[in-house]
């Protein structure tokens, strides 16, 4: 009776910490041939993957479909960034020509390119969602303001309380919650938005961060530095529900203008992004990695102390039987 009991409730609880646990990242870096610099930004549920990379030829825009890297570029572009894909496979950023920075939006190679009104050539697109609501900022005479764009309707967002001109919104998830960064004044600090309801964050120790990316579970990934300066790198990092983990790929170098930097994060938490060392910029993408809640048949901590009080109880009742 002793042992069944032990073992019935070492079995119950190692489900259950497995069950709110996951195993180490794994990263895949990704390099486009030919490239000097690859760095990937963002990534749907399929696992495609999009973003931009140097040659010898300027900046181009590629999509990463199981490992066939396709490029692309805006037609009569200088240089083209790909920021973001829904699942649906659009395509969102940014491109310059000699007007200067644009957003565009890919829908099957066909472009849609537009500018915040009033501000032609300072528009920077970033991720897009499934309802083909863009994200991004754009820069005025007062600084930088983020920008939602639903349809061929504009929003701005500025961080309540934050430094005017110091808000750039990068990240949506289906829900239409966005993250980004702001300036409180002394130093960077992530946010989210959801539905005008501001949140900031600062991961513990840091003084430097921003919000890049939030999937449907409201799982965000972004980067952050331990100081202004960025002198100790670039760190990676996924907050799930205010716990943060720190993500550095092994391959990156951290010092000075190095280290890991993520950029997107699908619905599996597949993570994306680049990983700077003596080499040069490196894209990469991780295993996934979401946490699911206990499986079927295994109990939330509240039933687990409840079923441990029965079987002491059925213990005691058998003692006092015998």
């Amino acid at each position: 009776m002793r042992f069944t009991t032990a073992a019935t409730i070492a079995v119950l609880f190692s489900g259950f910490a497995a069950a709110q646990s996951f195993a180490a990242y794994t990263f895949t870096t990704i390099n486009v041939s030919g490239a000097t610099n690859t760095i990937a930004s963002g990534i749907n549920n399929a696992g495609q993957i999009v973003g931009h990379y140097n040659d010898s030829s300027g900046v181009h825009a590629f999509i990463d479909t199981s490992g066939v890297i396709t490029s692309f570029d805006v037609p009569g572009a200088i240089a083209t960034y790909a920021y973001g894909i829904n699942n649906i496979g659009q395509i969102s950023g940014s491109y310059i020509d000699a007007t200067g920075t644009h957003g565009f939006v890919d829908t099957g190679g066909v472009f849609s390119t537009f500018n915040v009104p009033g501000v032609a050539g300072a528009t920077t697109a970033q991720k897009i969602n499934d309802s083909g609501v863009v994200t991004g900022f754009f820069n005025d005479g007062t600084g930088s303001h983020g920008f939602q764009l639903a349809g061929a309707t504009f929003t701005t967002i500025n961080v309540p309380g934050g430094l005017a001109g110091s808000t750039l919104a990068f990240g949506i998830n289906n829900a239409g919650v966005i993250v980004g960064e702001y300036n409180n004044s002394t130093t960077n600090r992530g946010f989210s938005d959801a539905g005008g309801v501001f949140s900031t964050f600062a991961v513990t120790g840091t003084t430097n961060q921003a919000g890049q990316a939030i999937n449907t579970a409201g799982q965000i990934a972004g980067y952050y530095y331990t100081d202004n300066a960025g002198t100790g790198g670039g760190h990676g990092f996924v907050d799930i529900g205010g716990v943060f983990t720190t993500i550095n790929d092994p391959l990156a170098l951290a010092s000075t203008s190095f280290g890991t930097f993520v950029y997107g994060i699908n619905d599996t938490g597949v993570l994306v992004g680049e990983f700077r060392n003596l080499t040069g910029n490196h894209g990469f993408v991780t295993n996934a990695q979401i946490v699911l809640p206990p499986p079927t048949g295994v109990p939330e901590p509240a039933s687990l102390a409840l079923l441990g009080s029965g079987l002491i109880g059925l213990r005691l009742s058998r003692r006092r039987h015998a």
